[in-house]
């Protein structure tokens, strides 16, 4: 059921006509000599002095032609995400720079936090991609955090990993570690999803184009995506964002079809906007939404790419009426298009924060949206008409057979967070709830992680922590 569009045919051709004269005309800055000397082979404008890349929008149309349309994920327990086909697939959080403790309040994150997320997010079942954010780790000092952190993220969940590296050592790091946990060639095994992205306004890094090649070389399933901000680093009316979040892609698209024809990819973009009058990011709310998903029917339905994206979260660190108000208006609005991957389970502050209970809160609104979404089911048992006729006037259905066959079906969807009081007895909140939710799972899952893998990835992070030790 995907029904919601923004733009109309006439508005995502003028986007994208728009996107191709900023990439041809104005071009992009790559900062990577080696990338660049391949665009110029492949045809395109380049001047080495400024690092400027001008793209013919022939070659820009060659390259969305030969893009693999039909990505597949593959998770650690086996199962595969086929990233096509109307097919959605759902993923949360692990870190982000504040863990909003249900206990301590704000607080930066910790090698536990790691652990105890991951266990989460296996745990909930429509979780099939989880993302791990770089940071440093309070208990851990930076020289250590991804070494470690990537040890806990792996070795207690089993879903398929999404990365997002800042540099060529983190890239090494999530490559090396994910093909012992794919047990071989990423290429065979694709469990991990690397995102490297343009620097808005209309760059794109050395050490970006570095890593591009690198985890296009071992198999990794890439997703492009800017992140500009309207008002500071894109222009401030909408339509001028997606016509930069256009080129920037345009560019990336090219880029990857350049360096290995045919890959698959997702498409994406991280819009949002500055509030102008307190210079304040904004990551949350209508422009946000609305700018995500008109980008979203730009990458699935005019360039019949498939898209990931984040939703969920919110301006605030609270488990208030704002938190509920726009977590469940993202997410219901992104249900309504026909984005692929759908992430950002935990997300709160901004989009800075986030949190065990606000993974369980977003999981809970998930399963109610979708109860929503499936409707009634109709069928001459439904009707209940030999129910009616055997309990006749003023009879009850406590024990009726069709109640009792189907009482625990699910068609009477309420939640296990929002159970129906009788009045009065509502005495915890959503938010303790799911505070005792989250504990009770994170302390009985027993994520199913191959053994012989654990043992060899901790064998590499043995020998990694020396050499890092000296």
């Amino acid at each position: 059921m995907h029904n919601l569009q923004l733009l109309s045919e006439g508005d995502r051709e003028k986007i994208h006509t728009a996107g191709l004269d900023v990439v041809e005309n104005v071009g992009i800055r790559c900062d990577n000599a080696e990338l660049r000397q391949d665009l110029r082979k492949r045809g395109c404008e380049v001047d080495d002095a400024s690092g400027i890349v001008r793209i013919p929008r022939e070659i820009v149309k060659e390259s969305y032609a030969s893009v693999g349309r039909k990505p597949v994920l593959n998770c650690v327990n086996g199962k595969e995400l086929h990233c096509y086909g109307g097919n959605r697939y759902y993923g949360s959080l692990i870190l982000d720079p504040i863990i909003v403790d249900y206990e301590e309040g704000n607080r930066p994150p910790r090698l536990s936090d790691i652990e105890r997320h991951a266990k989460l997010g296996d745990a909930l079942p429509l979780v099939d991609t989880i993302y791990k954010m770089e940071h440093t780790l309070s208990d851990v000092g930076e020289a250590l955090s991804e070494l470690k952190g990537l040890e806990a993220f792996m070795t207690n969940q089993t879903t398929s990993y999404s990365a997002a590296p800042s540099n060529m050592e983190t890239a090494r790091l999530w490559v090396e570690m994910s093909e012992i946990m794919a047990g071989g060639s990423l290429k065979d095994n694709p469990i991990l999803r690397g995102y490297v992205a343009t620097v808005s306004p209309l760059i794109f890094p050395d050490e970006a184009g570095k890593m591009l090649r690198y985890l296009l070389e071992h198999g990794v399933v890439f997703r492009c995506g800017p992140c500009p901000m309207a008002g500071a680093t894109a222009p401030y009316t909408l339509a001028g964002m997606l016509t930069l979040c256009e080129a920037e892609n345009a560019f990336a698209v090219t880029a990857q079809q350049t360096l290995a024809p045919g890959a698959p990819l997702l498409y994406g973009a991280g819009n949002h906007a500055m509030d102008m009058a307190s210079g304040n990011f904004s990551y949350a709310g209508p422009v946000k939404e609305i700018l995500h998903l008109a980008y979203s029917e730009m990458a699935e339905e005019y360039h019949n790419i498939r898209c990931s994206g984040g939703g969920f979260t919110t301006h605030s660190s609270k488990y208030d009426y704002q938190n509920a108000l726009e977590g469940t208006m993202g997410a219901a609005y992104l249900l309504l298009t026909s984005q692929t991957v759908i992430a950002g389970m935990g997300s709160n502050a901004n989009a800075t924060g986030m949190s065990a209970e606000q993974i369980v809160l977003h999981h809970e609104l998930l399963e109610r949206i979708h109860r929503y979404m499936a409707g009634i089911e109709v069928t001459d048992e439904k009707l209940g008409v030999a129910s009616i006729a055997a309990q006749g006037p003023g009879g009850n259905f406590l024990m009726d057979d069709l109640t009792l066959k189907y009482m625990r079906s699910g068609e009477h969807y309420e939640g296990d967070l929002i159970p129906v009081f009788a009045p009065g007895e509502d005495d915890k909140s959503a938010q303790e709830r799911a505070h005792e939710r989250a504990e009770e799972i994170i302390a009985s899952h027993k994520p199913a992680v191959p053994e012989d893998r654990v043992k060899e990835l901790r064998r590499y992070v043995e020998d990694k922590e020396r050499e890092i030790r000296g």
